[in-house]
């Protein structure tokens, strides 16, 4: 077996995510190439590589001792925290990527960006990297074979409670020979950290309001639907349109009349009203933020449009809503009700905007085409929404920055869209079996978008007749009527959990009170100290199995995103580290108490309702 052969099994067996792309690359079409290319042999009996880019030699390697060069390199990095991600720029022949993961433990993480998948081919025919390729603490990404994965990756990775401990290495001599690939990279992960706070700031500002709706709206379970029911109803010709409530959308809302009956409408919340004064009914609302402004829905005519949801949506806005609600997101607590039935639920990326929710619905609900309007991502001027409605006074955002529009020119873009704008690029590329049709006519160039007016794209696609209101009516609700007195038995299981939770959660804050007491005095390592230590990780094994504890995490979330922010960063204090975790454990056992008592409340609260609803 060849080296390549050994390599290409390696992929094929643990990197699934490269090999489907690696199967399709054609070396003549790359663009970040290189003069040359070459492995020479080195003193110590190893290899080195040599790049040669517009006229100049740049070795990789030692043409000594490669091995000991990259160990010398490797020493200046300190990973003493907890679950660390390092990401590194530039894979080469593999020499520093192996010192690297010699310094990871079990639980940390090595992501590799090599920028040139020309390089890396090579690698795999003159360089055994099985060892590299089959560990599982090692992800690869190769620009021009499967680099569209890498914002993903990150962000499967980097999470709020890990951001500060993440690090960034660099191969050496990568960054002067790929500077442009390197800014990306740089990018990618800086956009990562912004969504990392964002995502820490909604959890911070919006626990209560989600546990509140979560509870609150699941008497509607009793007739509403989930989105796996309605998964191949529309077909594969029907084309689906967004309709965001960007500033372009005053441009075009008329033509949309036009696309009733032959293709799916989905309309975002935001965008209602404007529908309505144009007299355009969509076929489907659709609905995310907990704390979303009720008056989108005060028109009578919003009783007749399905609401696609989330569970934890307003919970004022599904009291409002009259008619059929789907959940197309549910929960942790809500998915273990339905699994228990053994319904089939899909929980998607919702990507955190009504529009990037809607997307995603589309996408799994099976449309090939999905056609947008209104999604500007941008300013059109200082106007943020259709009808020239102007957030932020008219005045542009702090963070605002300059973006391609669809002609080429410059815009300004806000933070929030700017993400937005991201995730959509993102799904795109993963999507291939899908055309995505820009019909925005205005606002942020999406790329793997076609970019055309709505009328062309009505015209060129929306073909077929639907009626999407006789799909609805036909589908049955998710619970048939022998199931629905199960969520009143799951919610009176939940309360059973509570007060397992509430106890454990008290002996856990009695041991933390203790080993901060033992880790003041060194004695954390004394046998009576590890035995609490062993009773609290049993006890929190038996917390976190219970469905009701995804419902507490969010609830404390106020604590837990202050108390956690630098828990996997440690310092040179061995015992003082040892204390401040303990004293926040007590913080957040306290919580978690708290939250036990106010949760059992709006379960009992929400019984009630079940029962008269």
């Amino acid at each position: 077996m060849t080296i390549y052969e050994k390599n290409y099994d390696a992929i094929k067996n643990n990197k699934s995510n490269l090999f489907k792309y690696l199967e399709k690359i054609k070396k003549e079409a790359l663009v970040n190439k290189v003069d040359q290319i070459e492995s020479i042999a080195t003193k110590d009996g190893n290899q080195a590589l040599v790049i040669v880019k517009d006229g100049s030699t740049i070795r990789l390697n030692s043409a000594y001792k490669p091995i000991s060069e990259a160990n010398k390199w490797a020493e200046q990095f300190e990973i003493k925290n907890i679950n660390a991600v390092v990401s590194m720029f530039g894979f080469g022949n593999g020499i520093f990527a192996r010192e690297m993961i010699n310094k990871l433990s079990e639980e940390d993480i090595l992501l590799i960006y090599e920028p040139s998948a020309e390089i890396f081919l090579h690698v795999l025919e003159h360089y055994d990297i099985t060892d590299i390729l089959n560990n599982r603490r090692v992800s690869i990404t190769v620009e021009e074979i499967n680099d569209s994965e890498f914002k993903a990756v990150i962000g499967e990775h980097v999470e709020w409670i890990n951001m500060n401990s993440q690090m960034i290495v660099k191969h050496p001599q990568y960054m002067a020979l790929f500077e442009e690939s390197h800014k990306r990279f740089i990018d990618i992960i800086r956009d990562n950290n912004e969504v990392c706070q964002i995502n820490k700031n909604t959890e911070r500002k919006l626990s209560g309001s989600i546990i509140r709706n979560t509870i609150e709206n699941m008497k509607y379970m009793k007739d509403a639907n989930i989105l796996a029911d309605f998964e191949g109803d529309f077909g594969e010709d029907i084309p689906a349109i967004i309709v965001s409530a960007g500033p372009s959308l005053d441009k075009n809302i008329e033509d949309l009349k036009v696309a009733k009956g032959k293709a799916v409408i989905f309309c975002t919340d935001t965008a209602l009203k404007y529908l309505f004064a144009h007299d355009i009914i969509p076929d489907f609302i659709v609905t995310l933020d907990p704390n979303k402004y009720v008056g989108h829905f005060e028109d009578e005519r919003c009783n007749s449009i399905p609401l696609f949801c989330l569970i934890e949506a307003n919970k004022y806005i599904l009291e409002k809503h009259k008619s059929r609600k789907i959940f197309y997101n549910t929960n942790y607590f809500i998915t273990k009700f339905y699994e228990k039935l053994e319904k089939k639920v899909i929980n998607l990326n919702s990507g955190g905007s009504v529009a990037t929710g809607a997307f995603s619905i589309c996408a799994s609900l099976g449309f090939k085409k999905i056609i947008l309007i209104g999604q500007d991502l941008a300013y059109s001027g200082k106007s943020t929404h259709a009808g020239g409605r102007a957030d932020f006074g008219g005045q542009l955002a702090s963070d605002a920055r300059k973006i391609e529009d669809i002609n080429g020119d410059m815009v300004y873009t806000r933070g929030d869209w700017y993400l937005y704008l991201n995730w959509f690029v993102q799904a795109i590329e993963s999507i291939e079996e899908i055309e995505v049709i820009d019909a925005t006519e205005g606002g942020a160039k999406i790329k793997g978008t076609k970019i055309m007016t709505l009328k062309k794209a009505i015209a060129d696609n929306c073909r077929e007749n639907i009626d999407c209101s006789k799909i609805v009516d036909d589908k049955s609700p998710t619970l048939a009527m022998n199931e629905k007195d199960s969520l009143e038995n799951y919610l009176q299981d939940s309360i059973k959990e509570l007060n397992e939770i509430k106890r454990r959660a008290t002996e856990n804050k009695r041991f933390c009170e203790k080993l901060v007491i033992e880790a003041k005095k060194r004695n954390i390592d004394s046998e009576k100290s590890q035995s609490w230590v062993k009773r609290l990780t049993k006890n929190n094994n038996q917390i976190e199995d219970k469905p009701v504890y995804s419902l507490i995490d969010i609830y404390i979330a106020e604590v837990s995103t202050s108390e956690l922010d630098d828990v996997y960063v440690l310092s040179d204090d061995e015992v003082q580290d040892q204390i401040n975790t303990y004293e926040k454990g007590t913080k957040i056992y306290s919580a978690m108490i708290d939250a036990c008592k106010k949760i059992e409340e709006m379960i009992r609260e929400e019984i009630k309702e079940i029962k008269n609803f």
